[in-house]
């Protein structure tokens, strides 16, 4: 997933009266491996592998 943003996610423990934040989160958890590439232009791509069933 690529976006024009320059923040990079980082997972945490959102509150239950967060109302974004749990993406992060969840790729974390159920990803084998994730990470971010720059891309050309502004902002980042974000990448995941999932191999196997959990």
């Amino acid at each position: 997933m690529s976006d024009t943003h320059e923040q990079c996610p980082v997972p945490k423990a959102p509150t239950s009266e967060d109302e974004e934040g749990r993406g992060p989160l969840l790729v974390e958890a159920l990803a084998d491996r994730w990470g971010i590439r720059e891309r050309r232009g502004p902002g980042k791509t974000v990448w995941v592998r999932i191999t196997g069933a959990r």
